[in-house]
């Protein structure tokens, strides 16, 4: 077997590709994804995505109490602190999804800051939703930060805190605006083929998910059966239920039987593609990244190019000749790659996408050593408390920070299994959607297991929030948030009348400003639509 690579060397910062051949003249088709990827990369440095984290003062809080945060606005290429947005939108929602405040704050060196007042008088108990975004963040569905609080009843004693949620009548209660989850039955299996598609009669690699009734994850086991009822091979879930097994499908349907609180259940396989390609990534070796390709018989020959990007950059691009072969093997160096998730990327000269699929790459580099000293065992009320802090990487090397602290009681500390922080939320979370259970587990260390898992959340829940068809061009993207620069002031003017209300033009305004830093005052004009 001949495997034709070409090895291009991206220089974004001058948009030029330099394109090497061991023989022979260059391929028009090579040149074309050449150019695909140089449009991708152009898009992604032109327009980055900007991803916001919030660190909060607790992990709960009760009816009158206040929620501090404070907001870290990075780009997503480097996780550098934004220099494009000036205002973040910071929002309360309420159980029912209603939005009963919004924050608009200025950032400044890619840092913001804010609160909300859970007044009793306005606001029931229950699980509130805070929610962060700037303008441009809006572009692209579902990038903006969000994390859920319990907020219970008030105390009735003061210092008593008891966690009470009190469930009024539906009859008093506020129309719920939030899509109702779906109904999950006991036992619940959904399955991933990795690269998108099963083709018939070609090996491939299916991963699979099991919750209970309330999506938790279970720990199951069960057999693989033929269309002819044959078992021919057995699943078992690896962790937080899920697993990984081979599978090489044949024309007609195959399904999978699990017994479970002594019933069997049955659940069939995605159905196989008569034709085409399929993509396969070996991703638990911790230097290299090992890529199969395969194609059907009945499937178009071609060259195909093979994309490795990170936050909306490329940084491996690879081509494989498959015109006369049906297989292909890439070995790639995850020397450069730089930590967290990338999304792997099979594609024709058409940009038409043949397989894709994620994998999350994390080494410990961007882990920090935070160290506290001076803490007393106990203090008086209102003592002055007085900590040194150092921050030092992983070579115990200084590192100068800029810190935002969370003091809490300990009595009024709400138990909680969230264990997410900044590193989890940008490396990890940001780019993968759903509710990931116990999310530290996948830095906690780089050993073989620990990288197995990352690989199985990845195929389970690997969201593509870079889409590759718009980054390229292929598909029209149309910006219609653009980057807020400073906080505007809109309002319109309105001449009221007992027939109806209409827009008055010509109708002087005047806008005064307050700060810490002073005042500032000025006059408009309204222009035809008030």
């Amino acid at each position: 077997m001949h495997i034709f690579i070409k090895y291009i060397l991206l220089l974004v910062s001058v948009g030029v590709f330099w394109v090497s051949e061991a023989r022979g003249q260059v391929d028009s088709s090579i040149l074309v994804m050449a150019e695909l990827v140089k449009s991708y990369n152009h898009f992604g440095k032109y327009n980055p995505q900007e991803k916001v984290y919030l660190h909060f003062d607790n992990t709960g809080y009760y009816l009158g109490e206040t929620i501090w945060f404070s907001a870290y606005v990075v780009t997503s290429p480097q996780l550098r602190p934004t220099e494009m947005s000036k205002v973040l939108y910071v929002e309360l929602l309420t159980p029912e999804g209603r939005i009963v405040e919004t924050k608009k704050l200025k950032i400044e060196g890619g840092r913001s800051h804010g609160e909300f007042v859970l007044t009793p008088t306005q606001l029931t108990s229950g699980f509130y939703e805070v929610r962060a975004y700037t303008r441009v963040m809006l572009n692209w569905e579902g990038t903006y930060f969000s994390r859920i609080f319990p907020v219970f009843d008030k105390p009735e004693e003061e210092g008593v805190y008891r966690h009470k949620i009190t469930r009024y009548p539906r009859s008093q209660r506020l129309p719920q605006e939030r899509e109702s989850p779906p109904k999950l039955k006991s036992l619940n299996l959904t399955f991933y083929p990795e690269g998108g598609d099963l083709v018939s009669g070609l090996p491939g690699v299916v991963a699979f998910k099991a919750v209970d009734g309330s999506g938790r994850s279970l720990s199951v086991s069960g057999d693989i059966y033929d269309s002819e009822g044959r078992s021919i091979g057995q699943i078992t879930t690896r962790h937080r239920g899920m697993g990984r097994f081979e599978l090489t499908p044949g024309p007609k349907p195959h399904e999978v039987r699990i017994t479970y609180d002594g019933k069997t259940h049955r659940y069939p396989l995605p159905a196989a593609k008569t034709e085409g390609y399929t993509l396969r990534a070996e991703t638990r070796d911790p230097d290299s990244l090992h890529i199969q390709i395969r194609r059907s018989r009945g499937a178009e020959g071609q060259w195909v190019g093979l994309v490795v990007s990170c936050r909306g950059i490329a940084h491996s691009f690879e081509v494989a000749d498959l015109r006369e072969e049906e297989s292909a093997e890439l070995h790639l160096s995850r020397a450069t790659f730089p930590e967290g998730v990338h999304q792997i990327t099979l594609f024709t000269s058409e940009g038409e996408i043949l397989g894709e699929r994620q994998m999350f790459h994390y080494l410990g580099n961007s882990r920090l050593q935070i160290e506290t000293t001076g803490e007393k065992p106990t203090y008086r009320p209102y003592e002055k408390v007085q900590l040194q802090v150092s921050v030092k990487d992983r070579e115990s090397r200084p590192v100068p920070s800029r810190l935002s602290v969370s003091v809490r009681d300990v009595g009024r500390e709400v138990p909680t299994n969230y264990r997410s922080d900044m590193t989890t939320n940008l490396l990890l979370e940001s780019d993968v959607r759903g509710y990931i259970e116990d999310v530290d587990y996948y830095i906690e260390s780089t050993d073989a297991e620990h990288r197995l898992a990352a690989d199985l959340l990845m195929l389970v829940q690997g969201w593509r929030r870079y889409a590759w068809q718009e980054q390229t061009g292929i598909e029209p993207f149309e910006a219609k948030h653009k980057v807020e620069e400073g906080i505007l002031v809109k309002g319109q003017v309105l001449d009221y009348k007992i027939t109806g209300s209409q827009l008055k033009a010509g109708s002087e305004v005047s806008v005064w400003i307050y700060s810490d830093f002073g005042t500032s005052h000025n006059t408009t004009k309204t222009d035809s639509l008030g």
